[in-house]
């Protein structure tokens, strides 16, 4: 026996349990035998035996669940005490339990049986007295017999004793560790216990009830569970009801698969095989792992809350008398909100921006209750309701709107009905007629308007699901009728296959019935008439055959909508016209729009009337992200395709030569349709980019745009079956109205033939806007991607950063040091400590900034960055602002660096105050911090993060925070804001009205809103709508103004402008506001200005700022501002002569003498606060606007140009206003300019102003005309012609004036009547309102504008031919007497040779002698001749000439050979002539010396000489076997040969002269010509020609001279290095360092000289040590570098006005010459160049010794000057062996000796001069044997020359050139002139000044001819 402590059952191994089992069973034996016998009356015997037997299984049932609900307690308890033994004893106990349930079932069991005996035993007893008792009255008798017995306490049973069913005790079971089961003893035999009437009685009618209870359910079906098919919904329902059924009997493991497999069903019951045949030896761990798999398969939690979001939220649209479909969205909700507690991550439905996607699904009028709701639940709680909330919301209002008493079906019904006659039905052909009576309904959309045997799309699922959704809704799935297939007697016929067996709906591509086929074949050999349709044709097909065709899958959206996003397949089909959609595009894509009328014509030539709707803007992304924005698509419910040909990664995978490319094949996806096709309006996305080729009759694959397609055919039996053929052409057409008028919006579509390359050169309007660049892209995609709504509503975006997540190294510690510098400071300014404190408080109050817990801290390297930040105080507001330095570098990287700054997305605010001043009521206000109510994407916010004091205390130690919105500091932020208002703009369009959307996506400028609406109740809705929308994101709109009280007095005080909440609108005046800067009066509702001018002294940077204080974007003071510009041009035009330094140009006093003037307009713009313009254009009471017009005018003076812009409106009633729109008045250039040149310019800037607020006011005014006007009409004449040429200046801005205008447009004006003549010629202030500057001439105040101004015409302005922008035309006639001596019947010699010398080309000669021939023929029959027999007549002799005909042009061409040959080949001729005349067998002499004397030559029946030759028997060609012969030396044979070499595309001379010879010529000496055409060649010589060389120059004078050091030096620049400049205790800053070597010309020593900077000061303090060191210089050399000739410059304007300046000493005094290089021309200094590298190489080794992070600025001087001395210690000469040879000169040894004067002292040194007392003399004495060896061993070495060694022919002004250009590809080199050429001393010219024409501007450049590639030569050059 076991202890309690080694058996954890305890207490249930030693049999208490059993007893009170036992007394248990005794009660229920006795309830069971009371039953039976009371049941003997009521039934027959069977039934009362079932019925003792089920109760009594039952009694036993409950004894046995009693005991095993302990046991398992006790297991329980005994796992959490015995964790050590768990594995163990766990397997024991659920060994235990097995048994114990087996010994259960088996006492049921017996119980059963002996229950069923006891009956049958007793039934047979003479107890039954009458057959008409009931079971009441049988109970009643059964008690009254039983004599009364008193109640008495009943001992407990003994523990320790077990009744054996004969009554007899046994023994106490002991568990021995052999017996692992326990001893379950048989049910003993009880007696009635001792009960009072009472309880017998209340037990016997339970008892009764549990018999009635048992009976009924053995009367109901068996309930087994549903066959499960992978539904992750029903798996745990499912579940539970297996196991309650497998659990009611004891199944092995094998009858539980069994079981498993039986009510399982596809993937399921195969995932059910493959474990029984995995574990075929053990089916007890098959059935527990495959429970396990199924388990993680489709009970995984995830996956059902994904499948239940997924339901919810792809549920389709419900309109508004869906109310079924309303109950089953309200039933899935309901059914998501059950389930939270159990699936966790549906709570994700609780969050606004989940939810909104349902929403949309909503009838529009539910969904505006539910927002009542929200509002109101806001308004009580503050937070937005749970998604429980929402689904009791949906089960109340789908029990309402289908409660029949509210909503009858009769009125659905008719509803449904009058809307289905109302939409016009498409109905196909069947055999069946469609009464009118009958409605077609499609169960697949649930909705009328086809029938479901009709329906596309259904047709398009794959089979299985089409028969599902007929076996779902019990459909025939031949008809689709509401009857079973077996019952169906409906006609059918398939539209695809002509199949009577099924309709359209269930056709089935690949497989077709044998006997259909044979049908078919039949049917093909006898042509029927068939329908053609856009659909594809299908001819025939076979059980095998299957094809390809260019059809990829996309990624489709709306431009401005970029996050709704599908996936369809598109169809490339080059055969169509135009793009196609299908209706499924449009509605998901949320487009809408009327339907339109279209003419689709088929590829059987049918026209069919179609409507559909239209869809602009229209985006498509390949799978690799090539975007493309696609032309209109128009709506077609028909798009041809067939998801069968689709191309698969395993028809690629099939052929070797495809196997390459199917991973970039995606496999098909059967939840996308083909949606789009699209034609030859898109031809980029058309073009093959690649292409795959295989064997003949294989499938090829081509790349385009949009990725990889696979076309042809793939049926591996493609022989022996038919082919499944696609026809698709589509062409669209206008649709024609058949009375007689075309219908507006009809669609152009070009003929099939057409070229359709024409559209890429069109430019349109849009071309100049400005695109995004590939960054801004990335950026909104970024920002696209990543956006989302958070729980609080506001949205959050990503950082868009540059390549990903970037790793950035940890600053920390620079944010401490900065940290620890701000607490410094603030300790030191206690108010601003206190200010700084309330900024953060704030802010971490918003949740702006968060404090991070210390689990949060830890990161992942590079993935955290600190921002320091610092506090900026604005000077017109209070307090401070706290500003996070998002630039502040740590190891060369910012958190602004590794940002996007994102597309500047920003409306343009001139465009915002245009449209401001349309309507009469106008609007204004801005978002409430703009920046922070865009949170950042909580994972990027570590990037995000700053040091700040704990709980804002400064007594508290330093914490980590987090900015949990975008900084104002960010680079990206401005770019985020305004995205995220433009997403907000666009979420509201359907809910909060489109005008919302349009005043926020095109009338905010940053935060601030302006608009303009025509009365108060619609600027009242409006802002209250556009409040409410931008709350939808948290966004505030307040401190809004508008010009009408009502307006103000609708909204609530707290959102408007601070200064008119305490505004009583009855008896005070509106203040004045402030609109962009614009000053604007609300009572009046006018604009004006508030003059604050700043007190700035009497300088050009004073008079400036005033100057441009005047706040005026729209130009409404032009002509008082630019008086103020012009003054200060004047000012500066009086300083051009006193003296001045680049340090104080803007800063010194202006001459006083002009002051005066200054003053006087200064103070005169005060009177501008009196200047009030109207800021509406239309008046008050002005009523309805019938016209208006746009009125330009411009005007120019040698002082200034102008251009006004007045908008004219004509109301209903003929009422004229007149509004200045807008103004500009711009300074004329310094230089001298023409009046006629300046009036040009003014009506430029006429075009343009009226060109930048045409898209501006598109959309709110309808203008009806523009007119231009100047009063110039020499502008007048330029704009009118079109034939004379201008020069380029003129020629350009006429070409932008006709651009966008027309001449018609433009109209002469008066001077004293044109308005912009103020602009131009500036006015007071105080006199402007006087003017008519601010309401137009008078004219146009007129009912109809006078007929007085004159219309532009070329008539009426004629231009004179001296105009000096006319470019001179001049005529050459030549008169040429000839004498005619030879025959007139000679046509070679009537033409003569010389004439083809006028013909640049063979074909345009050979054309011009054939239209020459054709005009005789013509002549010859006006005068009666016969006309030619081979070629008919020209009837219409006085047309135009007929072209020639193949036959003239080949008559022609022997006429010109024939001429070329008399003249070439005279002698030879002669002979050959003569011979053929005497006798036909007379060999002809031809002399040796000819040319043609080896050749053979013959005369042909059109008297042509052709060559002899050896080759007459080859198979050759005729004209090849026997050439043409013509001389070298002619026009003619340059032409052939030109023709020729251009044929075989400009190839070397081998490939022409084959060419020559190929086309039927032989030229005499041919090898010279062709290389003579071939070195002409203008084309060969820019794809081969080389650059221009010239002979070596001789060396300069200050090359070879004999002058001390550095008195002629080579200047240079090079560098540069990075030095350490400044050092703190948080970082350290990098500087860049530059050095300017200075070479000595003939000594080669070298002076280096550090600077900072490459501008024109730093080189000058370097140019200035350099001359106090070595002394003065005589000439310097260098190339053109900036600032070199910056510093050239300035010195040279130095010497002018500095007397006492050592740079103006030395250029003057000292005679210095500095010479410049040309550009791109380094071989120049090559002296230098070569002392750059020695320097660098030196430098190089100092840096490798130096190491990293050491180099500083005083260390690179060091270096510097060190690797100096290294470099002039070099020898200059041969170095010898001989140890008795003096040391090699080096250039030290002369510096060491040099002298400060810059001459050498007169006199002669001799070697006595060394042991002299005079030191000086010494000196000199050396210096001069320097010289003697510096000529001997060093000058002389120089003497050769190592390249360039021949002269070449100079190059001459007028050449034509083409460029070098090293960035750019050999094709885009320009081409240029040469304008004048630059010889040098020898004559040689090595450098020349061209002009070239880039980008329509020319430019004059000065280049070596090293850079030019010679094209032309000048013909005086030649």
């Amino acid at each position: 026996m076991t202890s309690p402590e080694e058996n954890p059952w305890g207490k249930a191994m030693e049999g208490p349990d059993v007893g009170s089992m036992k007394s248990s069973g005794q009660t229920a034996m006795k309830e069971v035998s009371q039953g039976c016998f009371s049941s003997i009356s009521i039934a027959s015997s069977s039934l009362r035996a079932q019925a003792a037997a089920s109760a009594a299984a039952a009694a036993q049932n409950v004894m046995f669940e009693e005991l095993i609900a302990k046991k398992t307690t006790e297991y329980k308890t005994m796992k959490a005490l015995k964790e050590l033994e768990r594995a163990k004893e766990e397997a024991e106990a659920e060994a235990e339990l097995k048994i114990l349930r087996a010994r259960q079932a088996a006492a049921v069991e017996k119980a059963r049986s002996e229950a069923i005996l006891e009956c049958e035993s007793e039934g047979r007893a003479a107890f039954l007295t009458s057959p008409n008792e009931s079971a009441y009255d049988h109970i009643e008798r059964f008690l009254s017999s039983q004599p009364e017995k008193h109640d008495t306490p009943r001992a407990p049973p003994n523990p320790s004793v077990v009744q054996s069913p004969t009554g007899q005790a046994n023994e106490p079971y002991t568990k021995t560790n052999n017996d692992r089961a326990f001893y379950f003893p048989p049910p003993p035999e009880f007696t009635l216990p001792d009960l009072p009437r009472s309880n017998i009685e209340e037990k016997l009618m339970d008892l009764t009830m549990k018999v009635s209870n048992t009976l009924a359910l053995q009367r109901q079906p068996i309930i087994e569970p549903d066959i499960f098919t992978g539904d992750p919904l029903l798996f745990q329902p499912w579940k539970a009801s297996f196991e309650s059924m497998v659990s009611q009997a004891q199944n092995t493991a094998d009858q539980k698969l069994s079981y498993l497999a039986k009510y399982t069903k596809g993937e399921v019951r195969q995932l059910v095989d493959r474990y029984r045949l995995r574990h075929i030896t053990s089916p007890e761990r098959a059935y527990g792992e495959v429970w396990l798999e199924l388990e993680r398969r489709f009970g995984n939690k995830s996956k059902v809350t994904a499948e239940i979001i997924n339901r919810i939220t792809n549920f389709p649209k419900l309109g508004k008398q869906d109310r079924h479909q309303l109950q089953v969205l309200t039933d899935l909700c309901v059914d998501a909100a059950a389930q939270m507690n159990y699936l966790p991550g549906l709570n994700i439905l609780n969050y606004p921006q989940t939810l909104y996607p349902v929403l949309e699904k909503l009838p529009e009028h539910v969904h505006n209750t539910w927002r009542k709701e929200v509002s109101r639940y806001k308004v009580t709680y503050g937070n937005y309701p749970s998604f429980l909330q929402f689904s009791e919301f949906l089960r109340h209002m789908a029990k309402m709107y289908n409660d029949p008493d509210l909503y009858p079906a009769d009125e659905s019904v008719s509803q449904r009905n009058s809307k289905a006659n109302r939409a016009p039905l498409r109905v196909m052909a069947t055999n069946k007629g469609i009464s009118d009576s009958e409605e077609l309904f499609c169960h697949f959309h649930e909705q009328s308007g086809h029938d479901t045997s009709d329906c596309i799309a259904l047709g398009r699922k794959p089979i299985e699901k089409r028969r599902d959704l007929c076996r779902k809704l019990g459909l025939c799935f031949k008809c689709a009728k509401n009857h079973l297939a077996r019952d169906c007697n409906t006609d059918v016929k398939c539209r695809k296959c002509n199949s009577d067996r099924h309709a359209s709906f269930m056709h089935v591509g690949e497989k077709r019935d044998t006997d259909q086929d044979e049908q078919e074949g039949e049917q093909a050999e006898v042509p029927q008439p068939e329908e053609a349709n856009i659909k594809c044709t299908k001819f025939a097909t076979c059980a095998t055959a299957r094809s390809c065709s260019k059809i990829v899958m996309a990624k489709l959206y709306h431009e401005n909508n970029p996050m709704n996003w599908i996936y369809g397949y598109v169809v490339l089909d080059d055969q169509s016209n135009a793009c196609l959609g299908d209706p499924e595009l449009f509605d998901k894509l949320d487009i809408n729009g009327p339907d339109h009328e279209y003419e689709l014509s088929t590829c059987g030539g049918h026209g069919v009337t179609v409507k559909g709707r239209r869809a602009n803007g229209i985006v498509i992304e390949s799978s690799t992200g090539h975007r493309e924005k696609l032309p209109t698509i128009i709506e077609n419910e028909n798009i041809p395709g067939d998801r069968n040909e689709i191309p698969t990664p395993e028809i690629c995978r099939t052929y070797p030569h495809l196997k390459c490319i199917a991973k970039c094949i995606s496999a098909p996806r059967d939840d996308v349709n083909i949606i789009l096709l699209l034609g030859r309006n898109c031809p980029e996305l058309l073009k093959v980019r690649e292409s795959r080729n295989g064997p003949r009759g294989l499938p090829w694959a081509q790349r385009t745009d949009l990725g990889w397609t696979v076309s042809g055919q793939v049926c591996i039996d493609s022989v022996r079956g038919a082919t499944h053929v696609s026809v698709n052409r589509t062409t669209v057409e206008p649709y024609t109205n058949p009375l007689g008028s075309t219908c507006e919006s009809h669609i152009y579509a070009k003929d099939i033939q057409s070229c359709l390359h024409d559209d890429i050169y069109v430019e349109r309007k849009e071309d100049e806007r400005k695109a995004m660049s590939i960054e801004d892209e990335r950026f909104i995609k970024i920002m696209s991607d990543g956006v989302y709504t958070n729980g609080q509503g506001n949205l959050e975006f990503p950082l868009p950063f540059k390549r990903g997540k970037e790793t950035l190294p940890n600053n920390r510690t620079l944010a401490t040091g900065r940290l620890a510098n701000l607490v410094k400071t603030l300790r030191r300014k206690p108010t601003m400590m206190t200010e700084y404190r309330a900024f953060m408080e704030k802010t971490i109050r918003k949740g702006h900034a968060t404090e991070i817990r210390s689990k949060d801290l830890n990161v992942p390297p590079g993935k955290v960055w600190y921002l320091p930040h610092f506090a900026v105080r604005h000077p017109r507001k209070p307090g401070i602002r706290v500003v996070f330095d998002a630039s502040a570098e740590y190891d060369g990287i910012s958190l602004n660096k590794v940002l996007l700054q994102g597309p500047d997305q920003v409306n343009s605010l001139l465009g915002i105050l245009l449209r401001f001043r349309v309507g009469e009521v106008a609007i204004m206000g801005d978002v409430e911090q703009m920046f922070h109510n865009f949170y950042v994407r909580p994972d990027d916010r570590t990037y995000l993060r700053f040091l700040w004091f704990k709980d804002n205390d400064p007594c508290k130690p330093v914490a980590d925070y987090s900015m949990n919105v975008h900084l104002f500091g960010s680079v990206s932020s401005p770019a985020v804001a305004t995205l995220g208002l433009r997403m907000v703009a666009e979420s509201c369009k359907t809910t909060h009205g489109e005008d919302v959307t349009e005043f926020i996506k095109r009338n905010f400028y940053v935060d601030d809103g302006l608009t303009s609406v025509q009365d108060d109740k619609s600027a009242i809705s409006l802002l209250q709508r556009s409040c409410k929308a931008l709350a939808t994101r948290n966004l505030r709109f307040h401190k809004i103004v508008s010009n009408r009280k009502s307006v103000l007095e609708a909204l609530p005080e707290e959102d408007r402008a601070e200064d008119l909440r305490s505004v009583n609108f009855h008896r005070e005046e509106l203040p004045c506001q402030r609109s962009l800067g614009m000053h604007w009066h609300l009572e009046t509702d006018t604009f004006t200005f508030k003059v604050n001018l700043p007190d700035k002294p009497f300088s050009r940077r004073g008079v400036l700022s005033v100057a441009s204080s005047i706040y005026d974007p729209i130009g409404l003071v032009s002509p008082v501002s630019i008086q103020g510009k012009l003054i200060l041009r004047e000012l500066m035009k009086e300083m051009e002569g006193e003296k001045k330094t680049p340090a104080d140009i803007w800063d010194r006093p202006l001459p006083e003498k002009c002051r005066p003037k200054w003053n006087k307009w200064r103070d005169s713009l005060h009177h501008l606060e009196n200047v009030h313009v109207p800021r509406c254009y239309t008046p008050p009471d002005f009523g309805p606007v019938s016209r208006q017009e746009l009125h330009a005018f411009s005007d120019a003076s040698d002082l200034a140009i102008g251009a006004v812009v007045y908008l004219r409106q004509i109301s209903q009633l003929g009422v004229v206003h007149v509004s200045l729109v807008i103004a500009k008045a711009r300074v004329t250039p310094k230089h001298a300019v023409s009046i006629p040149r300046l009036e040009l310019c003014a009506a430029v800037l006429a075009t343009t102003l009226v060109q930048t607020i045409s898209p501006e006011l598109a959309g709110r005014l309808e203008i009806d005309n523009i007119t231009y006007y100047t009063d110039s009409k020499v502008v007048l004449g330029y704009i009118s012609n079109e034939s004379k040429r201008f020069h380029v200046y003129v020629a350009n801005r006429v070409h932008k004036i006709r651009a966008v205008s027309d001449p018609n447009q433009w109209q002469y004006i008066p001077t004293d009547q044109n308005p912009a003549d103020i602009a131009s010629r500036s006015v007071p202030a105080d006199q402007l309102t006087k003017t008519t500057w601010f309401r137009g001439p008078d004219f146009l105040w007129q009912g109809t504008c006078p007929t007085s101004t004159e219309t532009c015409s070329p008539l009426l302005y004629p231009l004179s031919q001296d105009d000096p922008e006319v470019r001179q035309q001049w005529h050459t006639l030549v008169t040429e007497v000839t004498n005619k001596s030879r025959e007139v019947n000679n046509v070679q010699s009537a033409l003569g040779c010389q004439r083809f010398l006028r013909f640049s080309t063979w074909l345009s000669l050979r054309r011009a002698v054939a239209n020459l021939i054709v005009r005789v023929k013509n002549f010859k029959i006006t005068r009666g001749h016969i006309a030619d027999n081979n070629t008919p007549a020209d009837n219409n002799v006085n047309n135009f000439p007929r072209p020639p005909t193949v036959a003239e042009l080949q008559k022609a061409e022997r006429v010109i050979l024939k001429a070329v040959q008399e003249e070439g080949f005279s002698a030879e001729i002669s002979k050959l002539r003569a011979a053929k005349a005497n006798s036909e067998h007379t060999k002809p002499t031809i002399r040796k010396g000819s040319p043609l004397c080896r050749l053979n030559p013959f005369l042909d029946e059109d008297g042509i000489i052709k060559v002899g030759g050896r080759l007459g028997r080859s198979d050759l060609p005729f004209t090849e076997r026997h050439p043409i012969l013509l001389p070298k030396n002619t026009h003619v044979s340059r032409l052939i040969v030109e023709h020729f070499h251009g044929k075989v595309l400009h190839q070397g001379r081998q490939m022409t002269l084959g060419a020559v010879r190929s086309g039927g010529f032989w030229i005499i000496a041919s090898h010279g010509l062709v290389r003579r055409v071939i070195h002409d060649c203008c084309t060969c010589k820019r794809l081969r020609g080389i650059p221009l060389t010239q002979q070596m120059a001789d060396l300069p004078e200050d090359r070879v001279g004999a002058t001390p050091p550095f008195t002629n030096v080579g200047i240079d620049v090079f560098g540069p290095w990075t030095v350490l400049s400044r050092k703190t205790r948080a970082n350290s800053s990098d500087a860049k360092r530059w050095a300017v070597i200075f070479t000595c010309l003939y000594s080669r020593a070298v002076h280096a000289e550090v600077i900072e900077s490459l501008d024109t000061s730093s080189f000058i303090m370097a140019l200035r040590r350099f001359l106090a060191i070595r002394g003065p210089v005589a000439k310097m050399r260098s190339d053109q570098g900036t600032n070199f000739k910056g510093a050239k410059g300035e010195l040279e304007t130095a010497s002018l006005n500095f007397d006492h300046d050592h740079i103006r000493k030395f250029l003057s005094s000292q005679d210095c010459e500095w010479i410049f290089n040309p550009p791109h021309a380094s071989h120049f200094g090559g002296v230098w160049e070569r002392q750059i590298r020695t320097m660098r190489q030196v430098l190089s080794s100092m840096f490798l010794q130096l190491g990293k992070h050491h180099l500083t600025h005083e260390v690179l001087v060091t270096f510097m000057a060190e690797a100096s001395a290294i470099v002039n210690s070099r020898p200059i000469t041969y170095i010898s062996t001989d140890a008795n040879d003096p040391s090699p000169l080096s250039p030290s040894m002369l510096l060491t000796q040099k002298s400060l004067p810059l001459r050498p002292p007169p006199g002669e040194f001799v070697q006595q001069d060394l042991f002299g007392r005079k030191r000086w003399r010494q000196v000199q004495y050396l210096a001069d044997q320097f010289w003697v060896r510096w000529k001997k061993e060093y000058l002389y070495n120089l003497q050769s020359r190592q390249k360039w060694l021949h002269p070449q022919p100079n190059i001459n002004e007028g050449d034509v050139v083409i460029l070098k250009q090293r960035h750019a590809v050999r094709f885009n080199w320009p081409l240029a002139r040469v304008l004048k050429v630059h010889k040098s001393k020898d004559g040689k010219v090595r450098k020349v000044d061209i002009v070239v024409c880039a980008e329509g501007t020319k430019r004059h450049l000065t280049r070596p001819i090293s850079e030019l590639i010679l094209i032309e030569r000048t013909p005086s050059s030649d």
